[in-house]
């Protein structure tokens, strides 16, 4: 009989007396590269030189003076062999709480850092440490007009950034998508449906591309369209039209150009004998990363049907040709 604390290997699960254990299948996933492949791959020092600044601000440059001081406090005891008043100083100031705090940050940091995939959220739970170290210095009498300052211009800047330039144009393409694919309905498409693919975005919430046509609304002989995330019409989702359209929205997340070439092709196969044949196929993309002859290839044209901006993504910034109108410009996200 198997002890209830054995630990069972399910597919990638782990079980522990049949119950799943969170921390270690978050361990066994993250472990594999091929798994942190799907959601981006970043140097191993981006959560130490990157996300914590960009999360915290003054608070990560108090941390690293703070780690820098507590080093060379160290060295120096250690050279010369007694404790000078310097060390006295930091023994004094420091208590266990503190110390606890700069551990937690320290050791997060660290394994964190283990693992490629390094997104500024994942730092979330080094926040009260931060603040309870550091935060009196944003408080003391000393410096506070500057420091307060810089972290209002800090913030400010970065809610700009995120907040409106970068993936800016993944929900206003959402919203747009189903006018936009509506208006451009040409032959059969309207009957067979409609594959919308997401290239090089941050992942879109589908909801968003549902109508808002009800039944007790006059379609007027419009096209409305019901759109669900497994693609499949539904008569509960109460959409209604003299045609019922569905979106397939299918994420791509950062694959590469032939990954998304096959994906259309599949889609787009003359073959009489393939029931999921189109027409046609939509697909949004950064400007950036729009390579027409490596995706339609001869077969198919491309055309622009929306384009939205500023839409920046730092994991495809345009080439620079010198022009910095022409490279402003092509920060945007188009509908093809």
């Amino acid at each position: 009989q198997m002890s209830p604390l054995a630990v069972m290997h399910d597919n990638e699960r782990a079980t522990i007396g049949g119950y799943y254990i969170a921390p270690l299948n978050a361990l066994l996933y993250n472990s594999k590269i091929d798994n942190l492949g799907e959601h981006g791959l970043h140097p191993h020092i981006t959560h130490l030189v990157v996300n914590l600044p960009m999360l915290f601000g003054p608070l990560a440059f108090f941390f690293y003076a703070d780690i820098a001081n507590t080093i060379v406090r160290l060295l120096t005891y250690r050279i010369k062999g007694a404790v000078d008043d310097v060390d006295v100083n930091m023994t004094r100031t420091s208590n266990i709480g503190r110390t606890v705090c700069r551990l937690v940050t320290i050791c997060g940091l660290f394994v964190l850092s283990c693992a490629p995939h390094q997104e500024p959220r994942f730092l979330l739970p080094v926040t009260v440490p931060l603040i309870v170290l550091y935060g009196k210095h944003l408080s003391s009498e000393s410096g506070k007009l500057l420091l307060r300052g810089f972290w209002i211009l800090f913030n400010v800047l970065l809610l700009i950034f995120f907040g409106l330039l970068h993936q800016g144009g993944v929900v206003p393409s959402l919203i747009a998508i189903g006018d936009i694919v509506t208006e451009h309905t040409v032959g059969s498409v309207a009957s067979s449906g409609e594959t919308v693919f997401f290239y090089h975005t941050y992942m879109p919430p589908s909801f968003l591309s549902r109508s808002t046509k009800r039944k007790d609304e006059p379609t007027s002989g419009s096209h409305s369209y019901c759109a669900a995330d497994d693609g499949t019409c539904s008569a509960s989702m109460n959409y209604t039209s003299t045609r019922c359209r569905c979106l397939e929205i299918a994420d791509l997340k950062g694959s590469g150009p032939d990954i998304l070439r096959v994906e259309v092709m599949q889609r787009l196969q003359c073959s009489g004998s393939n029931k999921e044949r189109r027409e046609r196929v939509v697909v949004v993309a950064p400007a950036s990363v729009w390579d027409v002859p490596s995706i339609t290839g001869r077969e198919y044209a491309s055309h622009t049907l929306y384009t939205y901006q500023p839409h920046v993504t730092t994991e495809d910034m345009p080439a620079w040709n010198g022009d910095l109108i022409e490279y402003l410009s092509s920060m945007k996200i188009c509908i093809y």
